[in-house]
């Protein structure tokens, strides 16, 4: 294979969203709607993060990644050398990259880590340790691709002088790597990460959200049994992973917190006349109202949605900034996603929630995901590519990302970072998906 070298951010077509089935209650947009006039989505990322810099929100001014020996509460962005590009540096110092591109550095250690974690996984992702570079212990990081699972059939794209493309249609992808390019992954976030996450299928058919177990077991789990709760049927689209999440959690979190400031009366408790004391409200995630009427006998306010998608983040907007990041810490979602090595972010776009619209006249994504190849303290690098408007398409313009967590920097989110972009408007759920 041929190691990766510095490149300036890929150009993906913009006008193909990325596809996905919305959920029931929760249509979208047509899955080829296109993105007129939207910019390339490297340049957004980058774009955004920049921004909050400026806002003094991100520290991006130091002469070195390492701050001038300060401490790192998360990644540090700056160049390696005056009027260099900008790299990442990871938490504790042992990964950096370039952003967007496929230039990754980092410790001999911090590869070893990753693949043993990346082989527990079951991943179709090796990282190869390369050349050793100037500043530090860090040596160049390849990427090489198992083929046990991927003997799907795939096609390369080639952008002719005039204009043209020229399809090729391969019987087998690990051929395709093997003539035409080893750094071929599949044009399609889905099934990208899925590759990193050792997914049963291409399709995801292997994948569950992943979830934190509350109580005195605590941990996580992946769509088995949670708090009691019968685990809901998740297929392959993000919309339904982040339906299983409110279905899961609401409940349990609003039984807790019914004293809560941030509870609202006929959203997230009742009363019974004469008595102060407040009842947690189901969420009833299986059942359809057939009038306000009966929603209110229930004791919803009588604008509270009928159906159990819309009804889901209507509850969970109604509880505000304070509740909303409360719910949040509790599900591992948004801010709170946090997946390790062999796992994936999965953002859904959520139509169906109040609020919900499009930036700037642009269709939206119905969602993305992005595989996690490498961990540091709380930071996070993810392989990414991008779909471009045909299946089962392969090419070699995937790039690598590096994202904080919530308890550093605000603005180094994955979630932060991808919601600024526009490309899924101004309402999205970010969680973590694995196999298993």
């Amino acid at each position: 294979m041929r190691e990766p070298k510095a490149q300036k951010p890929v150009v993906h077509d913009a006008s193909k969203p990325d596809r996905g089935s919305a959920m029931a209650g929760d249509p979208g947009p047509a899955p080829n709607a296109r993105l007129a006039g939207q910019r390339q989505l490297a340049e957004l990322v980058s774009g955004s993060t920049r921004q909050v810099a400026q806002r003094g929100m991100i520290s991006a001014t130091m002469s070195s990644p390492r701050m001038q020996g300060a401490v790192i509460q998360r990644y540090a962005e700056a160049p390696l050398a005056p009027g260099g590009p900008d790299y990442r540096t990871s938490q504790n110092g042992a990964i950096r990259l370039e952003p967007m591109t496929q230039n990754l550095q980092a410790t001999a250690a911090a590869i070893t880590t990753a693949n043993e974690s990346l082989t527990a996984a079951k991943s179709a992702v090796r990282l190869v340790q390369g050349a050793a570079v100037p500043g530090g212990n860090f040596r160049q990081v390849g990427i090489e691709w198992k083929e046990a699972r991927l003997k799907s059939s795939a096609s390369t794209v080639a952008n002719n002088p005039d204009g043209s493309q020229t399809v090729t249609d391969h019987a087998n992808l690990g051929a395709a790597r093997a003539a035409v390019d080893p750094l071929l992954v599949w044009a399609d976030c889905s099934k990208a990460s899925a590759e990193v996450s050792g997914s049963t299928s291409m399709d995801r058919g292997g994948d569950h959200v992943v979830m934190p177990v509350h109580g005195s077991k605590g941990g996580t789990k992946k769509g088995s049994k949670l708090d009691g709760l019968k685990a809901q049927e998740i297929d392959a689209s993000a919309t339904k992973f982040t339906n299983a999440v409110y279905i899961e959690l609401l409940d349990s979190f609003l039984k807790a917190n019914t004293a809560a400031a941030y509870a609202a009366v006929g959203y997230h408790y009742k009363t019974t006349p004469g008595s102060a004391r407040r009842t947690a409200l189901s969420l009833a995630p299986t059942k359809t109202y057939a009038s306000a009427q009966q929603a209110k006998a229930a004791g919803f306010a009588e604008d509270i949605p009928l159906t159990p998608g819309p009804r889901a983040r209507f509850i969970y907007h109604k509880l505000g900034a304070a509740g909303q990041a409360a719910f949040d810490v509790y599900a591992g979602i948004n801010h709170s996603a946090a997946p390790v090595v062999g796992q994936s972010y999965a953002m859904a776009t959520e139509h169906s929630a109040p609020g919900s619209a499009a930036v700037g006249g642009a269709a939206r994504w119905i969602y993305h995901y992005a595989g996690v190849i490498m961990v540091d303290g709380g930071d996070r690098v993810t392989l990414e590519n991008y779909a471009v408007g045909a299946k089962k398409v392969v090419n070699s313009n995937w790039v690598l990302q590096m994202y904080g967590t919530a308890a550093g920097a605000p603005g180094q989110t994955f979630h932060d970072q991808h919601l600024a972009t526009g490309t899924h408007g101004t309402r999205a759920t970010t969680l973590t998906i694995g196999n298993g």
